[in-house]
């Protein structure tokens, strides 16, 4: 028998037999204590301070790790913050915390787990529903209906590609302070009066509207005066034009996560007059943010484009610039006035991790974003609550000269005293200079081998005061110039291929329409420098995938049936590797303004690293990009430059468990 799942990566569909699929359907059956804090010299790679799947312990000692993905949200209620994920490529996972650093896994919320339940979004609904919270969620071995799009000649079912059957949860006790135990609705599939065509997946989170409810999913507004949330009214404009077009369109995700603008990071007041933002809304991986105007009235959204080289879109905040996808967001009433997000820190290590684990998977850091007004924009930084989980200060160092022929290797950071650390670095001298110079850290590094480890590299311009941010493997101790990178011949338009990373945003176009549409919009954008062309699935359009940079680890196309991509400009480009030196990246320029301090922090722990270059101003997630696992002792932290004249200051501290004893119950006491 064969049944499909979703790959993330373009949620394209993967078929595999069912005992495939029975090896991914996990159960929080523990064959011993759970242990969510390994010691580093047994499982190098396992997170301590990130959030992991659920760890079990068998009797031979070695380790049963859960595989996790996708973020769903982040939510508050009477005094505890949960943050909702994907587990096992087939059901909702579920964490709690009361301080935002120690934190406790509990049962999936919708049991029973072996029918599938992902995606989706959880709606607090404004903590005053007597019924509490409501999740609605995708899933594919629900209740079809007999249309010809979901069955096969034959009759029997098929998977609706992106087409999904969303279906409705609610708690079984609204009065239960954890949110533990959900029910799927008895009369599921949620219902669109016109017809399943009207579907989508991805819903966002609900929100009452006067006498009605809205959500947004895939660009589309969905409206219900039905308090069960059974029947939806799909509510696009003349000729389809949905409620996202002014933003760019409606495409994969777009509108899952929309909140009111978060507070500013220096207490004054939020922009203000007519045209004001007051809500932030995804229109990509969780991640990127346009500033509009939401009208309760028309239920339109109007995008800001006061700030300077705003487009006519909106304003963007890209929030993320490393490899982490598929982000979960709140704010406003849903998560304590807080703006928050989490993600899934890609790459995933597949291969042997540490004794029993072979398939590696963890979230990024929690994060939390602000309104910066010197830049008109959002920061992202980690919760400040982490700054808690500091342990022993591991260095202390200032004004360190850093010199172009070797790193600055920073004392008491080797044999595994930094698997698990806050760094901090003050990068100054870069001001007086003229031409453009690279500098940055590598971490998780090893003593004897300059190419272990994740680096962060930020490229400065001080002529035009910004600065671009990579994120690569580690650079040779010898040199900042990378091991040798592979490369790519691009043309303007290439069949049957995909550029997999980078996108900057996605627009959609009617069905039928042909790829050039796409290569005239990337030639448009200034930011673009590629793009990706392809149908979404059996009923939708046409989709365009703007790409920014394509030089970078993953950067180089790739073979993929049906899709056409292109590069802005044709010629053979640096893609198995970050160049040496890479320009910054316009789409993402880091605004220096009139500082002369660049500040880099870096939370290396065991596998993954979370940086946030100036503030915020630049966040990214890495996974280890190694292909063989990390070593106990390779902890290293060393700081490099391309150039003489650059000075750092430094500052490192060990961290803490970020987990409660035990890190699993299905009693929570909190």
């Amino acid at each position: 028998e064969e049944v499909r799942v979703m790959n993330s990566a373009h949620r394209t569909m993967l078929r595999l037999s069912t005992a495939a699929l029975a090896s991914l359907t996990c159960f929080h059956a523990a064959a011993g204590d759970p242990l969510a804090c390994q010691p580093n010299a047994e499982q190098p790679m396992l997170p301590t301070f990130h959030l992991i799947g659920n760890v079990t312990k068998n009797s031979d000692g070695s380790l049963k790790l859960e595989p996790i993905n996708d973020a769903s949200g982040v939510t508050y209620l009477n005094g505890i913050y949960h943050v909702w994920h994907q587990c096992c490529q087939n059901h909702w996972d579920h964490a709690i915390s009361r301080d935002l650093i120690h934190w406790q896994r509990l049962p999936p919320p919708i049991q029973p787990v072996t029918l599938k339940t992902w995606d989706g979004s959880i709606s607090m609904l404004g903590n005053s529903d007597p019924n509490g919270p409501v999740i609605i969620y995708d899933a594919q071995d629900g209740k079809l209906s007999h249309d010809e799009k979901y069955h096969g000649t034959d009759g029997a079912p098929r998977a609706p590609l992106d087409r999904p059957i969303l279906g409705v949860a609610r708690l079984d006790d609204p009065a239960d302070k954890y949110l533990l135990k959900w029910h799927r609705e008895a009369w599921n599939p949620v219902n669109f009066t016109q017809g399943p065509s009207a579907g989508i997946a991805f819903p966002g989170p609900i929100f009452k509207n006067g006498d009605h409810y809205d959500f947004i999913g895939q660009g589309s507004l969905f409206s219900s005066a039905d308090n069960t949330f059974r029947t939806w009214t799909r509510k696009d404009g003349p000729g389809g034009k949905n409620v996202m077009a002014p933003l760019g369109g409606g495409h994969e995700n777009s509108g899952q996560w929309m909140m009111p603008l978060p507070e500013t990071v220096d207490g004054s007041p939020l922009p203000s007059g007519p045209t004001a933002p007051n809500v932030l809304i995804n229109t990509a991986g969780g991640n990127r943010y346009v500033f509009a105007t939401w009208d309760s009235t028309t239920e339109t959204l109007t995008p800001w484009t006061a700030p300077k080289g705003a487009p006519s879109t909106g304003q963007v905040a890209n929030l993320e610039g490393a490899h982490a996808s598929w982000w979960g967001a709140s704010g406003g009433s849903d998560n304590n006035g807080r703006m928050m997000m989490i993600g899934w820190a890609t790459p995933d290590f597949k291969g042997p991790a540490g004794p029993g684990i072979d398939f590696l998977t963890r979230l990024t850091l929690l994060r939390e974003a602000k309104y910066d007004p010197e830049i008109e924009n959002l920061v992202a930084t980690p919760v400040p609550e982490l700054y808690g989980l500091r342990g022993a200060s591991l260095a202390s160092a200032s004004a360190v000269p850093l010199h172009s022929a070797a790193p600055y290797v920073v004392p008491g950071t080797d044999g595994g005293a930094a698997a698990s650390a806050d760094i901090e670095l003050n990068f100054t001298g870069w001001a007086s200079m003229t031409t453009p110079v690279t500098f940055g850290v590598c971490v998780l590094g090893s003593a004897t081998d300059g190419t272990v480890g994740i680096g962060f590299a930020v490229t400065v311009d001080p002529v035009a005061k910004t600065a671009g941010v990579s994120a690569k493997s580690c650079p040779p101790l010898s040199s900042q110039d990378e091991a040798p990178h592979g490369s790519a011949n691009v043309t303007r338009m290439m069949n049957n291929t995909n550029f997999p990373h980078g996108d900057i945003f996605d627009h959609e176009f009617p069905a039928g329409t042909g790829p050039t549409a796409c290569q005239a919009l990337c030639d448009q954008t200034a930011a673009c420098q590629a793009w990706t062309f392809l149908k979404r699935g059996p009923d939708n359009g046409m989709s365009c995938c703007i790409k920014g940079p394509i030089s970078g680890a993953d950067g180089c196309p790739v073979p993929a049936s049906g899709m056409w991509s292109g590069a802005k400009t044709a010629g053979t480009v640096s893609c198995g590797g970050s160049p040496p030196h890479p320009p910054p990246p316009p789409a993402n320029a880091v605004q220096l303004l009139n500082a002369t301090t660049v500040t880099l922090r870096v939370l290396p722990d065991r596998s993954v690293a979370d940086a946030f270059v100036q503030g915020g101003r630049w966040a990214g997630t890495t996974s280890w990009l190694g292909k063989t696992a990390r070593q106990p002792s390779a902890s290293r932290v060393s700081v490099f430059s391309s150039a003489d004249g650059i000075s750092v200051d430094v500052g490192g501290w060990g961290m803490g468990c970020g987990w409660l004893t035990p890190s699993y119950t299905d009693n929570p006491t909190l």
